[in-house]
């Protein structure tokens, strides 16, 4: 296979993981679901950036808050509000569906 086509079918690996539950078939709270899945990846994932960023063992306990943990805790914190907002619309949205019909 050939490096671009190789490329390729990685990005559209990557747009099918990023689509859209509903465009799946899924269930509505299908998408809150992946999305809270995704997010718990990155908490973890911010984790261990931090620990191995600072030399500390993932298990040690942490003695003070740095500016890149507190970042991090209130990006997450954003993350869980923008989740719980785009609920909203959803919900928002098929109420205004329903009543044109």
């Amino acid at each position: 296979m050939r490096r671009g086509a190789s490329a390729s079918h990685l990005d559209a690996a990557a747009a099918v993981d990023a689509a859209l539950p509903a465009w799946l078939g899924l269930p509505n709270n299908a998408e809150k679901v992946l999305l809270t899945l995704r997010a718990a990846r990155v908490a973890a994932t911010a984790r261990g950036v931090a620990a191995t960023a600072l030399g500390v063992a993932a298990t040690a306990p942490v003695v003070a808050a740095t500016a890149l943990a507190t970042t991090m805790a209130e990006l997450l914190q954003r993350l869980f509000e923008l989740q719980e907002g785009h609920k909203e619309l959803l919900q928002r949205h098929e109420e205004l569906r329903q009543r044109r019909m």
